[in-house]
């Protein structure tokens, strides 16, 4: 049986996840993604502090942990600086997993770095434990260009190389690279200099360092010398890696964005450029890959020379820093600052210039993802949910309501400007599952203010999340629908039932005619079944799934493996059925049995999950699974206790 007191389930968050994060926020606690470290990391997520924070929220735990509560609520509060909120912040960490010598792998924090450096490769990625760590940059293809008494030469580094080193020293990495560089010239062989690439990290950043230095010989005069700072392979495909868009600060000018969308190859002028990037266009936003870069002097950055291969994605670029006019002897060096992000508001090119700049000049003291959170949207929810709460204090809680309602306003300007008004002319650009959170953190709102303003962007984000609804059929060939991940791509439980528990939600605020055939084909997409899930190799799962076929006759099935899709199921389960409205009670009525019948099984399935920490209860990711998680604890509780904002603001 399980209980439906929020305490012990809190109480293995407070006791078991809430962790010291590190320097960078000076003495403060938050949620951490496990209890122990995994995989040698101990790493805290934005959103899934946002999903605790909600839970935290609840009157009755808020009474009994409200130093949690207020830890949580402060963290993603420093996560927040704007439009962002920023993804996750890591403790640093730089471990040599192999080292050769000359080929080697590392493992900081929060990226994974690879040399091959007789080859002059270095290869960067974004770190993740779920088997998305992906290649997002390598850092190959240089060259280097001049002109000797009127004949113009380019020579290929990687070709010269002769040395190289690997310098591993506590926090700081160095890789680097020697070529010798020899030209031929009216049957001379002639010594231009000695050149070397060296790439710098820190465990405590993730900021790092590309330089390429040439000391010229001195028995050489040479004019126009260019080097280069490039990235090859850069569309490969693996795990969604795609550039097809550069972004640029100019001086004196707007900023620039050239999309690429043919093949194509040449010089795209960039003089004096303080910032430039690379990333994918025509993606989710909070999942799109993206290579940053600051030169050391802009002054020097002349032109990216760029090839893009099939469907237009780059392939290869190289940044060009120019040093014009004659040089004999004497030394000269190009160097880029770079960060990379898997998800962010790419088109505000000033604001990425800043975030990088502010972080490249801030002594390292903590490595921090400043990707986008990847549900954007629970962080407005539970800034919301925050705010009803404590509206029901009085006066003596306004200046928090008040707070609390400025974060969620300004997110909800961010999400509207920076992701629905896109999704107007490519609705590949949002996530259904945070949009979700929008609606629930807009029907919070709301509840505490009534205002128009509140209600009218209610309406939007309700628009924007029917426009996910994909018609279906089910197995005996009744149309149903799903809400899927995004547009264009599968169904997954997690977000359909997001979906259904936001239009359950909205419903109780809006009067809108649309909200319960919508909920009604929905539910009618949900089914028990058997499915493979991979543990280490193909394992049947008997249990709730979302079952449909679409048009063309494929099938889509998606299960309840794991328990946060049980718990938002569950969630919006209770929702639809404590709703005051009479259409959605109808809705109801008409899927009971069936409902009953998952709600059942979901509840066996958590029953399962759930081990006895003292007394505290702690909900596994899944039934086999060792432990929980800062996403799983939260929101499985959530759909077992009764919300007590399920009844929603009146509806107009």
């Amino acid at each position: 049986m399980l209980t439906t007191d929020p305490i012990p389930y809190a109480a293995f968050i407070v006791r078991h996840l809430l962790h010291p994060v590190g320097p960078r926020f000076g003495d403060r606690q938050a949620v951490a993604e496990t209890e122990e470290m995994m995989d040698g990391d101990r790493w805290f997520w934005s959103d899934d502090n946002a999903k605790a924070l909600e839970f935290l929220s609840l009157p009755k735990v808020w009474w009994a942990y409200p130093e949690a509560v207020e830890a949580t609520f402060g963290f993603l509060r420093d996560l927040c600086r704007g439009p962002y909120v920023y993804r996750r912040l890591g403790q640093a960490r730089l471990e040599a997993v192999e080292n050769d010598g000359a080929r080697a792998r590392f493992v900081h924090s929060l990226m994974d770095i690879t040399c091959d450096l007789p080859r002059g490769i270095v290869t960067v990625g974004v770190r993740f434990h779920d088997g998305r760590t992906a290649r997002n940059v390598m850092l190959t293809g240089n060259y280097v260009r001049f002109t000797y008494a009127g004949i113009g030469h380019t020579l290929d580094v990687e070709d010269a190389i002769g040395a190289w080193e690997i310098r591993h020293r506590g926090d700081s990495l160095e890789l680097s690279h020697a070529s010798e560089l020899r030209f031929a010239q009216h049957g001379r062989d002639l010594r231009l200099g000695r050149l070397v690439y060296a790439y710098r990290f820190d465990a405590r950043s993730t900021i790092f360092r590309v330089e390429a230095s040439l000391d010229l010989d001195p028995g050489v005069t040479v004019s126009d010398l260019v080097l280069t700072i490039a990235a090859d392979d850069l569309t490969h495909g693996e795990l969604g890696m795609v550039y097809n868009a550069v972004r640029a600060r100019q001086p004196g000018a707007a900023p620039m964005r050239v999309g690429v969308t043919e093949p194509a190859e040449g010089l795209l002028p960039l003089a004096g450029a303080p910032y430039w990037s690379m990333s994918r266009d025509r993606f989710m936003r909070g999942f799109s890959p993206a290579i940053h870069s600051v030169p050391r002097e802009p002054g020097r950055l002349s032109a990216l020379n760029m090839v893009a291969r099939e469907e237009g994605n780059l392939h290869w670029v190289a940044a060009e820093h120019a040093f014009p006019g004659e040089r004999c002897g004497g030394l000269i060096s190009a160097e880029e600052t770079k960060l990379l992000t898997s998800g962010g508001f790419y088109d505000r090119v000033d604001d990425m210039a800043a975030i990088i700049g502010a972080e490249a000049a801030a002594p390292p003291s903590q490595p921090i993802d400043l990707s986008l959170s990847y549900d954007y949207g629970v962080e407005l929810s539970a800034f919301a949910r925050r705010a009803r709460m404590l509206a029901r204090a009085g006066e003596a809680a306004a200046p928090m309501v008040e707070e609390a309602l400025g974060m969620h306003d300004q997110l909800l300007a961010a999400y509207e400007e920076n992701m629905l008004a896109p999704a107007e002319t490519d609705p590949r650009a949002i996530f259904s599952r945070p949009l979700s959170f929008v609606v629930m953190g807009l029907v919070d709102a709301l509840a505490v203010t009534g205002s128009p303003r509140h209600r009218e962007a209610l309406r939007r984000a309700v628009d924007a999340l029917l426009t996910f609804e994909r018609p279906m059929k089910d197995m005996v060939g009744k149309p149903v629908s799903v809400f899927p991940m995004g547009k264009g791509k599968p169904p997954y439980l997690d977000c359909h039932a997001a979906a259904v528990l936001a239009l359950a939600r909205a419903a109780t605020a809006l009067d809108d005619p649309r909200i319960a055939p919508a909920l009604d084909r929905a539910l009618g997409t949900y089914a028990l079944g058997t499915h493979a899930v991979d543990l280490g190799g193909p394992v049947k799962q008997d249990g709730v799934v979302i079952d449909v076929h679409d048009e063309a006759g494929n099938r889509h099935t998606h299960g309840s493996f794991w328990n946060y899709s049980a718990g938002l199921s569950l969630r919006g389960f209770a929702a639809l059925r404590r709703s005051s409205r009479p259409e959605l009670r109808e809705v109801v009525a008409r899927h009971k049995d069936r409902v009953e019948l998952f709600e059942t099984l979901m509840r066996r399935q958590v029953a399962r999950s759930i081990r006895e920490r003292g007394d505290a209860l702690e909900i596994r990711t899944s039934v086999p699974s060792a432990e929980s998680n800062s996403e799983t604890q939260p929101w499985v509780a959530m759909g077992i206790i009764e919300d007590p904002c399920d009844d929603g603001p009146e509806a107009s």
